[in-house]
């Protein structure tokens, strides 16, 4: 049974905030609005009375933006990679999206002094433009949204409904003084915008629900300096191989908090090692002890700066070897260079480290003082989390690590 909605005007009008719709014609995909600040919209999921369904999954930056989205049907007959853009406070003011089909569209959202959404157009490839105003009223309040073409497509009038708690329940979709259609809202239990359905009066329908993420509340280093603390992610699984020769998996055990407790590595010749970690109230790692298969053991200090970033580790084995790594940041926060002493227990010399234009680290380069050097480069996935490092030696051999991440 379809479901009928009533928006009646005596429901209080209010705050609105930032809302992208979607488009029945080349399903735009829509964005969450009004979710808490410890979620974040992961995937939407689209489909509509026609049969269309349709998923995109969104990416966040290291800086937690969205600058990525993947939009596919489900048959795989389309799709379009999304782009985004920001401004300096973070309101997303640009979405820029190329189709499989060869069509791109282009929408610019724009902002008053207030960080209120005031406006959007679009335009697509194949000549189709528009535009929406947003009003509201003298207390900040949306009102209303203005459409001549909003994502290129509806023309009307949307008016927004809320609830004596100030949350939204509805909205009306009218063209002149003619009501054409409604939208219904639901929420979860920690006030995340999961579902519209839009229903043009039985007419044609669509639906959009919004699966979120919440963030760790506490975070911990990593005894790693190339991987970045994470609200998000956690290691899951860490390969390394050397020369093809030799090489082996790290497995990860965490506690209830999210504490990594235990890390063990096996490696193909028959060595494996066990590592368990301790961290201070702030999530810091402060010291770890690694234990080999033949009984020797090695322990581990960790130092940071005031912003969280590794600064000295060392280690001693209990065989009398010993060992420390001190690296260096520059005025932004990224790691720029080191110097390392018996690192892995065989590595002398000094490092200096590239980024790109985000700020990921992208490669570097190891001089050793043992008449070899190194050339590392670094990939991530869309996540921005790091998933392979690469040395390349200079005397012919290579090491790779790899690491695989579960959600949070």
């Amino acid at each position: 049974m379809r479901r009928q909605i009533s928006c009646s005007r005596a429901l209080t009008i209010g705050s609105c905030g930032i809302i992208l719709f979607a488009s029945c014609q080349v399903v735009e995909e829509g964005f969450a609005e009004g979710h808490d600040p410890e979620f974040r919209p992961v995937k939407l999921y689209y489909e509509n009375c026609t049969g269309e369904v349709a998923m995109t999954t969104y990416y966040y930056d290291i800086d937690g933006k969205n600058y990525l989205a993947h939009w596919q049907l489900e048959d795989s007959s389309r799709s379009s990679i999304n782009y985004y853009e920001h401004d300096t406070s973070g309101n997303q003011i640009r979405k820029y999206r190329e189709f499989s089909d060869g069509l791109t569209s282009d929408q610019h959202f724009y902002f008053d002094a207030e960080g209120r959404l005031v406006g959007e157009d679009f335009s697509r490839s194949d000549g189709v433009e528009g535009k929406t105003d947003y009003e509201y009223d003298d207390q900040g309040r949306c009102l209303a949204g203005r459409c001549m073409g909003l994502n290129g497509w509806f023309h009307g009038d949307l008016y927004f409904f809320y609830d004596s708690e100030g949350k939204k329940t509805c909205a009306g979709i009218y063209r002149g003084q003619d009501s054409i259609g409604s939208i219904e809202y639901s929420y979860d239990d920690y006030g995340n915008l999961t579902g519209e359905y839009w229903d043009f009066n039985g007419q044609w329908s669509q639906t959009f629900h919004y699966e979120f993420q919440q963030e760790a509340r506490q975070t911990y280093t990593s005894s790693n300096v190339f991987i970045r603390e994470n609200r998000w992610f956690r290691l899951k699984e860490e390969n390394f191989t050397y020369n093809d020769e030799t090489g082996g998996p790290s497995f990860y055990e965490y506690d209830a908090d999210g504490r990594l407790i235990m890390k063990e590595f096996i490696r193909s010749d028959g060595l494996s090692t066990r590592t368990t970690y301790q961290y201070d109230s702030t999530g810091l790692l402060r010291s770890s002890l690694r234990e080999y298969h033949d009984g020797i053991t090695a322990n581990f200090h960790y130092w940071y700066s005031i912003d969280r970033k590794l600064l000295v580790r060392t280690f001693e084995r209990s065989d009398g070897g010993k060992g420390s790594e001190t690296y260096r940041y520059d005025d932004q926060g990224l790691l720029v260079s080191g110097e390392v002493e018996n690192f892995d227990n065989w590595l002398t010399g000094a490092l200096v480290f590239n980024h790109d234009e985000t700020g990921l680290l992208r490669s570097g380069r190891f001089e050793g003082n043992d008449g070899f050097d190194a050339a590392l480069q670094f990939e991530y996935d869309l996540h921005q989390n790091l998933i392979k490092i690469d040395w390349d030696f200079s005397y012919g051999g290579f090491q790779t690590y790899t690491f695989t991440y579960e959600p949070l």
